[in-house]
């Protein structure tokens, strides 16, 4: 048992030492891919890490940099992963409604109000709508009481409806000019 206490206070000033040397410059070097805040981020993923690092590298400051860099790289991978899956939700919200001719409303005009929707509005109404769900099963999704998800689809078809009278006077007025 003591061994593993002294290895664990020697990591504990390994990191502690390490971090007061070169914890500024690890995040600088990672704020050339990260912003402030996620170079920072990086750093502390780093530095937890070291801490539970089964054995000791043999170059713990070249280690940290790799460490970071990798966290770095991460990140960016990440972000341009849900950039992608956000515009394919894009793409796939303007692809909801099938174009009818004699509908009420265009299309891309329903697709703007569901998208202009809060969070919560918006999933109440894509799940009651195109999910088919109740409003039990929804506020099952959502985690909410069953009234809390009524209230939010409710909520939702009211905005959806205001957005769609907005832009019909707009289309009016357009048409009287």
């Amino acid at each position: 048992m003591a061994g593993v206490d002294n290895k664990a206070e020697r990591r504990r000033r390994l990191a502690a030492d390490l971090f007061e040397r070169c914890g500024s410059a690890l995040v600088l070097y990672a704020r050339q891919w990260l912003s402030a805040e996620g170079a920072e981020d990086a750093v502390q993923r780093a530095f937890i890490k070291l801490m539970g690092a089964a054995d000791e590298p043999d170059y713990p400051k070249a280690w940290l940099y790799r460490v970071v860099r990798n966290e770095a790289m991460n990140v960016l991978r990440n972000r341009k992963r849900r950039s992608k899956h956000d515009e394919k939700i894009a793409q796939q919200s303007r692809a909801w409604f099938e174009p009818a001719r004699d509908a009420l409303a265009d299309s891309e005009e329903v697709a703007a109000a569901l998208r202009a929707l809060n969070d919560n509005q918006r999933e109440a109404v894509v799940l009651r709508t195109w999910g088919g769900m109740t409003l039990s099963e929804a506020a099952a999704v959502m985690g909410v009481s069953t009234s809390a998800a009524f209230d939010r689809y409710r909520k939702g078809l009211a905005g959806i409806r205001k957005h769609l009278e907005r832009g019909s006077c707009k289309a009016r007025k357009t048409q009287t000019r």
